[in-house]
């Protein structure tokens, strides 16, 4: 073989790897179907609204037998031919219609942004369009950018595959892939640090994932490096506080940009059953800051009461009283939880767990200021030991999760209770809250009236207006220490239940 024969051998390797078929398997055996022909019709359809009868696919893939290896973009097209409905119950992928289609059609500006509710269908519709930029769109580099590599992963390479296996190579642990062929660079975004990987490439277009949760001058060295004629980038988020840049220098200016924005919530997705939709609702209460993002999809402050449903005579979602006057007889298993503090209140918490109810039985509630004396470390852990008892008799808590800054009382815990797991807890504030909500609305913790201070905080516990106006997010630091001694335990125990912004792999 000569030294052209072989370059030409070579080249046709390489092209078959990287760009290679959908086989649809009928009667007479499989047929190969060209990658790029398969998206086009794909495209098409949508576009029409159904399935182009002259279409020289329509016959084949009429006959083709259902392979969900070849992806949801491929089985809707095969159901579309054999005219069956799609179903919701095996996570089909129904064809775009309505804004979710002009969402991919009509995404023609250098900024392109899908914001809006959880599950809405707007991850979905954004990688639709950008397998439509990989393939059709003009050569040059290609960037896709998240939070971290970890949840770019998770958040678009996963869908993607599912969407069409084929039109991706990628391999756990890569700093690129080649969609349809092309190369396309992966990259972090979630510190200030991350802007100096930006810097000096030329980019003809890029995808950015949650964006809100990326540093201003990460993105807008981004769009510095989209320089080439046509260039674009496609954006998703959920919504922030309106104080977020992405909503004061872009979205609020976008009469005065190059830029489509589409609202998403949830009746935008036609594939989202109807348990799922409760259960989101469900992760994000009605009364929350949370239900207002994450299930309205608006741009909202969060200002005044941070449990606004919340008060002595509260009912949870199946209205079931939250504060309850009866506690259960006897408790399988108990926990604590503690908010250090010496200049500052030091709280305990005691949880105990009857049937699959979690309740906060007792407080103990330590004010340095109002007692006018501090107490040291040795002098909490004798306080422990008094707290720790129930009708009389002593108890030994399966756990206890204490404020990650007392490092030094945690190894006073540790000493005087040996054997009891003494954890740092977890302290994530935002998620944290929204856990305690999810908690208390589901039914899934009560609080023992007798629990005082408890009540009080969380009935007054708001957030901090002067930092909000500032563009910062957090509670305002007063009268919050069972607050946190709550959240603590929450994060323990329902950890993982407010994760709205996780988008799992696939739809």
């Amino acid at each position: 073989m000569n030294l052209q024969s072989l370059r030409k051998a070579v080249k046709g390797l390489r092209k078959s790897i990287e760009q290679p078929h959908i086989v649809a398997t009928t009667s007479t055996g499989p047929v190969e179907i060209e990658l790029p022909e398969l998206f086009d019709l794909f495209i098409d359809c949508i576009r029409q609204g159904d399935f182009p009868k002259d279409h020289r696919l329509f016959v084949l893939l009429s006959e083709a037998e259902r392979d969900e290896s070849q992806g949801l973009i491929y089985e809707c097209l095969r159901k579309l031919a054999q005219n069956i409905p799609p179903s919701i119950d095996d996570g089909d992928l129904i064809l775009p219609r309505g804004k979710q289609s002009q969402s991919i059609l009509e995404s023609d500006k250098r900024i392109n942004l899908w914001y809006g509710s959880v599950r809405s269908s707007k991850t979905v519709m954004s990688l639709i369009k950008w397998l439509w930029r990989c393939l059709r769109g003009p050569k040059g580099r290609r960037m896709m950018v998240g939070n971290t590599s970890e949840t770019l992963e998770l958040n678009c390479i996963e869908p993607l595959r599912d969407l069409l296996p084929a039109a991706i190579n990628f391999t756990t642990g890569w700093r690129h892939c080649f969609i349809f062929g092309r190369k396309v660079v992966l990259r972090g975004a979630n510190d200030v640090g991350q802007e100096k990987k930006f810097r000096g490439p030329t980019l003809v277009d890029a995808y950015g994932d949650e964006v809100t949760t990326w540093a201003k001058s990460v993105f807008k060295m981004l769009l510095t490096r989209l320089s080439r004629p046509g260039s674009a980038c496609f954006l998703t988020t959920n919504p922030d506080q309106p104080l977020h840049y992405l909503n004061t220098d872009y979205i609020e200016r976008v009469k005065d940009l190059s830029m489509t924005l589409w609202h998403f919530i949830l009746d935008d997705n036609p594939g989202l059953p109807e348990d799922v939709k409760a259960e989101l609702v469900r992760e994000n209460p009605p009364g929350t800051v949370y239900y207002l993002r994450f299930i309205l999809g608006l741009w909202v402050a969060a200002e005044g009461k941070i449990y606004s449903f919340f008060s002595p005579d509260a009912k949870d979602e199946q209205g079931n009283p939250i504060i309850v006057d009866v506690l259960p007889e006897s408790f399988s298993k108990w926990r604590v939880a503690v908010d250090y503090g010496t200049v500052n209140a030091c709280v305990y918490g005691l949880y105990g767990l009857a049937g699959k109810i979690w309740y906060k039985v007792k407080e103990w509630y330590w004010d340095s200021e109002k007692e006018h004396r501090q107490k040291t470390n040795a002098e909490y852990s004798r306080d422990m030991k008094g707290f720790l008892t129930w009708n009389g008799a002593p108890i030994r808590p399966a756990s206890m999760d204490v404020d990650p800054s007392a490092t030094g009382f945690i190894a006073q815990l540790r000493q005087d209770f040996p054997g009891i797991v003494i954890y740092k807890a977890i302290n994530a504030v935002l998620g944290g809250i929204q856990n305690v909500a999810v908690a208390l609305m589901s039914g899934w913790l009560k609080i023992f009236r007798g629990c005082v201070k408890t009540i009080e905080e969380h009935s007054a516990y708001v957030w901090d207006e002067t930092a909000r106006k500032r563009g910062d997010e957090k509670p305002l630091k007063q009268r919050d220490h069972t607050c946190d001694e709550t959240r603590y335990m929450c994060a323990r125990l329902f950890m993982g239940i407010s994760r709205a912004s996780a988008k799992p792999a696939g739809l």
